[in-house]
């Protein structure tokens, strides 16, 4: 399947958790990984599908001081079939008001939730961004994407605000039933330095089946893992358990490697 590279639409990201102390930009260490193009790293699952769902962590992170930084997690279902098209779902930290970012463009700094849609020419045509509440940060939340027969409902659960839940319209061509790839993916924009963002999981990972009707945890590791190795973000496979489970964080690449390379997860 031809696979469009979404995080390279030319846009910002940002969120995290436990923060190492950063350096100014004027005195950045040399073991320090320069993220400030965007680094990025995702996996996904082939496979068509009515739905997908998954839990990851509000992180928290700090920032390079004076820079338009930020950091993004979300999930994605994509689509070929229409025109394609592609849905996200996730939460995003904003490093100060001038910050470029992707999702929330008209937001000052803090900690969003979003769903927002996309068709092939990659112009957002729903967008929905609110602001986190204080109860949300360094908790997980739930992302849930469904169609319903008539129209595909997403749903963002913070643990403290509660659900959100968008639907996105029937009779909507740039929308239907199925889905032919699930990504999750973490960005970060920024200097990253020691452990920047501690290692946070995606898990409760399930698919809704077009042929059953019913919800199934992911039995088997993504089909694809698309990383930068030792530099952040990192991501890869943690665990069979709760619909195999995978692991990332933003560590420079020394600390990764020194830390027998692996995330230390929660810190």
């Amino acid at each position: 399947m031809k696979r469009l590279l979404w995080y390279l639409i030319p846009f910002v990201f940002v969120v995290s958790m436990f923060v190492a102390p950063v350096q100014a930009k004027s005195n950045i260490p040399s073991y320090t990984d320069d993220c400030t193009g965007t680094c990025t790293s995702f996996g996904y699952w082939v496979g068509v599908v009515n739905g997908a769902g998954t839990t990851s962590t509000v992180e928290d992170p700090g920032f390079t001081s004076g820079g338009h930084h930020n950091w993004v997690n979300y999930l994605l279902l994509y689509s070929e079939d229409y025109y394609p098209a592609a849905v996200f779902a996730g939460v995003e930290k904003v490093a100060n008001s001038d910050s470029g970012r992707r999702f929330c463009p008209s937001a000052g700094a803090g900690t969003y939730f979003f769903i927002y849609a996309s068709d092939s020419a990659q112009n957002f045509y729903a967008t929905y961004c609110w602001g986190a509440a204080s109860g949300d940060i360094n908790h997980d939340y739930g992302m849930n994407m469904l169609w319903n027969g008539s129209d595909l409902v997403v749903n963002v659960q913070g643990h403290s605000s509660g659900n959100h839940i968008v639907d996105l319209g029937s009779g909507n061509s740039r929308i239907g039933p199925n889905w032919q790839d699930i990504t999750m993916e973490h960005q970060i924009n920024d200097y990253v330095t020691g452990r920047h963002v501690y290692g946070y999981l995606f898990y409760n990972n399930e698919w809704h089946s077009t042929s059953d009707g019913n919800w199934h945890n992911q039995s088997r590791q993504q089909d694809d893992v698309v990383n930068n190795g030792t530099h952040p973000p990192q991501y890869y496979f943690y665990t069979a358990a709760r619909g195999y489970t995978y692991i990332t964080c933003d560590y420079d690449s020394a600390t990764f490697i020194n830390n027998n390379s692996t995330c230390s997860l929660n810190g």
